[in-house]
């Protein structure tokens, strides 16, 4: 999860900044001056819960100390999880043998279930998984940053984490594989580097009924390469493969599903009641930034056909499935401007969230997963005081 952007001049040209900052900061201007004030919250009332489902939580398998959980806390949170009706989960990594809380595999697992009377598999084997495979780089690959991108210094993380996968060998109970989780964001690796990653999972891990994503908010569907194309057809011969991959940062065209984060609480312009508006705004611009529509929008010169041109079938639109892989609104903290934490602005804002959750063109819903299950005590409260104070169980 993300407080607050970093630079971003090392991967985006000046205009296209320029142009993300007045599509999300313009129209959502406040007079209010932004403020970081104590605010005191009141135990969540037993009558207040969400009316709607999410379609996942987000879920971390840590104590508060920061460990593992052991197997058996997990698997009890998993089945409070199922019991409240949410049908998905979403993993940030394999890691705590989080895998067999679901489907126990192992024998050791196994016999200690049966040890303690646990049938995990007959709750929490119904839940779906979005399950993160989380780049990193060892001590061997560690090094100098070349000046040519090269993701193969993460290859080597991801293998590991799909091995893992490979040994569970329960690939019906995933429904999406997300590559990173705000990686690109804050600057760990570059665009052309994440779609470098996903093109290397999807050639090795070898089930292509599982789509692959990433999540990121939807600043990082900006593509340079796109935004500049000399022609429509110039695009759409390097997304074929016509052209070298050398330097393609286009995550629209990498990625399956298309897989954003939306934290509203974090522009300070943006009030509990108004967070389900931005998640709206949101799923309707990365639909833009993922459409042909968006080839050559940087350029003067006439070459490229206008927007207009999509309802004539010039250019495509967006036709790839988007979901909301994480939106969350803090319990407790600091005001932030206009945007206050507290029980019933979480209520509130999970609300708008999950009900403006629709996709552009029809109206149906998209999935979000709500961020994320339980207070996570282990993190640094950060500045607003609020990064330990997202849980939503209470609500469910």
């Amino acid at each position: 999860m993300y407080i607050k952007a970093k630079p971003q001049g090392s991967l985006l040209p000046i205009t296209i900044t320029i142009i993300i900052l007045l599509y999300f900061i313009f129209p959502l201007l406040s007079s209010t001056p932004a403020t970081t004030t104590p605010v005191t919250t009141k135990p969540a009332s037993p009558s207040m819960r969400l009316r709607s489902r999410p379609h996942a939580i987000t879920y971390t398998p840590l104590t508060d100390a920061g460990v593992c959980k052991p197997l058996t806390d997990i698997v009890a949170d998993l089945n409070r999880i199922y019991a409240a009706g949410v049908p998905a989960l979403r993993l940030y990594s394999t890691d705590c043998q989080v895998l067999e809380a679901v489907i126990p595999t192992t024998k050791s697992v196994r016999h200690t279930f049966r040890a303690l009377g646990i049938d995990a598999a007959a709750t929490n084997s119904k839940l779906k998984l979005t399950v993160g495979l989380f780049p990193y780089i060892d001590d061997e690959t560690t090094g100098a940053r070349s000046a040519r991108p090269d993701a193969s210094r993460w290859f080597k993380s991801l293998d590991a984490q799909l091995e893992d996968l490979q040994a569970w060998n329960q690939w019906s109970a995933i429904e999406l594989l997300s590559i990173g989780s705000g990686g690109l964001f804050d600057e760990s690796y570059s665009a052309i580097e994440l779609v470098a990653m996903l093109r290397h999972v999807r050639a090795v891990y070898g089930h292509p009924e599982i789509p692959l994503t990433t999540a990121e908010p939807v600043q990082s569907y900006v593509s340079r390469t796109k935004y500049n194309a000399p022609s429509v057809e110039a695009y759409r011969r390097s997304t074929a493969g016509e052209d070298s991959h050398d330097f393609d940062d286009d995550l629209c065209a990498a990625v399956d599903v298309i897989g954003i984060t939306v934290h509203p609480y974090f522009n300070s312009a943006v009030s509990a009641a108004d967070a389900g508006k931005v998640v709206q705004r949101d799923i309707k611009f990365v639909d833009y930034l993922c459409s042909e529509s968006f080839i050559g929008a940087g350029r003067t010169d006439g070459k490229i056909a206008p927007a207009s041109a999509a309802t004539s079938g010039t250019l495509k639109p967006n036709t790839k499935r988007i979901s909301v892989l994480e939106a969350g609104w803090p319990s407790a903290g600091a005001d932030n401007g206009v945007a206050k934490p507290g029980d019933a602005e979480q209520l509130t804002a999970l609300t708008g969230i999950i009900d403006y959750a629709r996709v552009p063109e029809t109206g149906a819903p998209v999935d979000v997963a709500l961020y994320t299950f339980e207070n996570e005590r282990w993190r640094e409260p950060g500045v607003l005081k609020v990064e330990t104070n997202f849980g939503v169980a209470h609500l469910l």
